[in-house]
C-alpha cells in the first residue's frame, strides 16, 4: 500500500511538472492579474521559457533586445513592467502583458525616473498618420517612414538616407516586399522603442551598398538624433547636412519642396553665420545633435508642431514666435507669404529668413 501511494504521489509530481514545462512557452493562454502586487521570480524564470520568443520584424530574441536596454542595466527586472510572475508560470495570470503609456508613467513620473509625456502620444501626429494609401498606390518609398511596418524592416536593409538614394534604382528594388501595404500599421511605440524600452538603432547603406550603422552625429552611439532623423532627414551619414531642395546646393531630402516638412527649413543654422561672426544672423533652431534628447530637448511625445501654420497654437509655434526665439518663425511665415507657390524657391527663401 505505501509503495502503491508512493507511486501515485511521484505520478502526479511528473505530471504537474509535465504540465509546467509545457505551459510556459504557451503565452497565447496568458491572463491578466487583478494588481501586481504579486511575488516576483526574477529574470532567470521569464528567460527559461521567453527566450524563444521571436521579434516578428526583425527576427530578433526580444530577450536579446531585453538585455540591451536600460530596464535591464538597472536592475529593474522583466516583472519591474509586467508585475510579479509567481502565478505566471506561461499560462497564469500577469498584472502587465502589455504594458501601456499608463504603466510607463507610473516611473517615468519626474520622481522616480526621468519624466515622459508618453500618454500624450495617442494624439500626437504619429499615431494618428493617416497612410493615404489603397491596394494599388501604396509607394515603398512613403511606406519606409509612414508606417510601423516600413520603418522597422526597410531600416534593417539600411534604406536610409537622402531623396538620391531613396529613389536611385538599386534602393527602390530593394524596397520590394513580400507584404501587403496597405495593411501596415501607423507608428506606434514598437517603431521606436525594441523590447525593453530601448532605441532601435538605426542602419544606412555605405557607397559599395553594404548595410552599416547609421550614425549621422558621428558619435558611435545608437541615440535619439539616429532615431529621429532616420525618417526626419537633415544630415546624411557622412555629416554632410541634407538642406532643402536642389538649388541649396546640397542633397534633397524626398520632401523636398514642402518647407514645413524639411528639419532643415526651421534648424538649419549656417555655421558661417552667427553671434561673433561677420553676420550675426542665425538661421535656424541649433539642435544639440550629440545630447542625451536633441529632439525632446523641445518636442516630447506628442510631435505637434503646426510648423506651416499662420493661425494654429502649438507650445512649439508659440515659443517659435516669441522674442525668446527672435521671432524666427514670424521670419519664415513672411518668407512663405513673399513665396506662395510651393516649390523649391520657396524652401531656399524660408531657409534664408
Amino acid at each position: 500500500m505505501r509503495n502503491m501511494k508512493l507511486s501515485i504521489i511521484t505520478l502526479l509530481c511528473a505530471l504537474s511538472l509535465a504540465a509546467f514545462l509545457n505551459g510556459c512557452g504557451s503565452s497565447s493562454r496568458e491572463g491578466s492579474a487583478s494588481s501586481d502586487q504579486v511575488g516576483r521570480v526574477g529574470d532567470s524564470a521569464c528567460i527559461q521559457c521567453h527566450s524563444a520568443v521571436i521579434d516578428p520584424l526583425t527576427s530578433e530574441s526580444i530577450i536579446s533586445q531585453y538585455a540591451k536596454s536600460a530596464h535591464n542595466t538597472d536592475a529593474l527586472g522583466c516583472e519591474g513592467c509586467h508585475g510579479g510572475g509567481a502565478q505566471h508560470h506561461g499560462i497564469g495570470p500577469i498584472a502587465y502583458p502589455r504594458p501601456d503609456a499608463a504603466r510607463c508613467a507610473t516611473c517615468h513620473n519626474g520622481t522616480i525616473a526621468r519624466a515622459t509625456n508618453s500618454a500624450q502620444y495617442v494624439d500626437s501626429n504619429h499615431a494618428l498618420l493617416d497612410l493615404h494609401y489603397s491596394a494599388t498606390s501604396a509607394s515603398p518609398v512613403c511606406l519606409r517612414c509612414h508606417s510601423h511596418e516600413g520603418a522597422v524592416l526597410f531600416n534593417q536593409l539600411g534604406i536610409t538616407g537622402d531623396l538620391a538614394f531613396l529613389t536611385a534604382a538599386t534602393t527602390t528594388s530593394q524596397l520590394t516586399l513580400d507584404r501587403d501595404g496597405t495593411k501596415f500599421q501607423a507608428i506606434n511605440c514598437q517603431t521606436c522603442h525594441e523590447h525593453g524600452g530601448a532605441l532601435r538603432a538605426q542602419k544606412a547603406q555605405d557607397a559599395a551598398g553594404n548595410v552599416i550603422s547609421w550614425d549621422p552625429n558621428r558619435n558611435n552611439k545608437a541615440d535619439q538624433f539616429d532615431l529621429c532623423t532616420s525618417c526626419h532627414t537633415y544630415v546624411a551619414n557622412d555629416g554632410t547636412t541634407i538642406l532643402a531642395s536642389a538649388t541649396a546646393g546640397q542633397a534633397a531630402f524626398f520632401h523636398n519642396n514642402r518647407w514645413t516638412r524639411m528639419i532643415a527649413s526651421t534648424h538649419y543654422d549656417n555655421p558661417a553665420t552667427g553671434v561673433g561672426l561677420g553676420s550675426t544672423l542665425i538661421e535656424g533652431y541649433v539642435i544639440r545633435a550629440k545630447g542625451a534628447n536633441p529632439c525632446f530637448d523641445c518636442h516630447g511625445h506628442e510631435a505637434k508642431t503646426a510648423t506651416g501654420s499662420a493661425t494654429e497654437s502649438t507650445i512649439h509655434t508659440d515659443w517659435a514666435k516669441s522674442a525668446h526665439a527672435g521671432g524666427l518663425l514670424n521670419q519664415k511665415l513672411a518668407a512663405v507669404a513673399a513665396n506662395p507657390t510651393r516649390n523649391d524657391a520657396q524652401v531656399d527663401a524660408v531657409m534664408a529668413a
